[in-house]
């Protein structure tokens, strides 16, 4: 499945990474074994996105030869979801970069500045524990949501945290995305290449119920990193501008019945004026 195939790419970039810079105490700067290390935790992010989940739905419905041929990639955005966990520093850091100028190109500079920050196991860390996140931004099937598999991409990556990072982060080519995150992801097919996702587009297809949290943290709650008393240095957005960016991105759908309900309440009301009035 996609997943499998995600956490096999971690896997494999993560151990390229230790071999070629085992005796190396120089930053590791962008080049393509740090884009294929980008490229799997971009996958990751991607796996199982609401926000994707309706164009990946109908191009599957569609027919496999639409998906194949389909001349367009869809254009996911994990950004908003890496907002809630951010902070107001790197927030600023990210829009003030001068080629960077789509959603896309965000999230993926976010991604690298969470490299050169030493930052992404801590950041992934506070999103795993975040259930209620989890589950406004991503479906059941996605990759974050899958205890077993983003626990063993976390362990992957505590094994290179020691690395330091000097990615490229203001480059224009980040507003697009390239095909392999996008197919290792299982949303869009290149005519070479098959990434089997009917058992994780299946596996959910009924409507989900928000979970309860497990725990109660308000949005301007600093994350906490590791072991209890222990906190990451980078906090939240302040609350009011985390709740919002979180409704913007959730589907909200309006009940006619609730309509018809508040309708009938202004008819009883006038009824109950005009008996008034009668009886004076």
């Amino acid at each position: 499945t996609a997943k499998n195939n995600i956490l096999s790419a971690v896997s494999e970039a993560v151990s390229e990474v230790q071999y070629q810079y085992r005796n190396s105490d120089t930053a590791i700067p962008s080049n393509d074994i740090t884009a294929r290390l980008c490229t799997s935790l971009e996958a990751v992010f991607v796996h199982g996105l609401k926000e994707t989940f309706l164009g990946r739905l109908s191009s599957r419905l569609s027919g496999h030869e639409a998906m194949v041929a389909s001349p367009k990639m869809p254009e996911p955005s994990f950004w908003t979801f890496a907002l809630v966990f951010s902070h107001k520093q790197v927030i600023s850091q990210v829009d003030s970069l001068s080629q960077v100028s789509s959603e896309v190109g965000r999230a993926r500079a976010w991604l690298r500045l969470a490299f050169n920050d030493g930052l992404l196991v801590s950041y992934l860390t506070a999103m795993v524990c975040d259930n209620v996140s989890l589950a406004v931004h991503y479906e059941k099937f996605a990759f974050l949501r899958d205890p077993d598999k983003r626990d063993l991409c976390l362990s992957y990556l505590t094994g290179i945290s020691v690395y330091t990072f000097n990615l490229s982060i203001n480059v224009s080519t980040l507003n697009r995305w390239q095909p392999r995150p996008l197919v290792l992801a299982g949303c869009w097919r290149q005519t070479t290449t098959e990434v089997d996702i009917g058992a994780d587009v299946a596996a959910d297809l009924v409507e989900e119920v928000l979970p309860a949290p497990e725990f109660v943290r308000t949005l301007a709650e600093p994350i906490r990193d590791g072991g209890p008393g222990s906190y990451m240095r980078r906090g939240l957005i302040n609350e009011e501008e985390a709740l919002r960016l979180i409704l913007q991105s959730t589907p909200v759908s309006f009940s006619p019945d609730i309509k018809m309900m508040e309708e009938m309440k202004v008819e009883d009301s006038d009824t109950d004026n005009k008996d008034v009035g009668s009886v004076g």
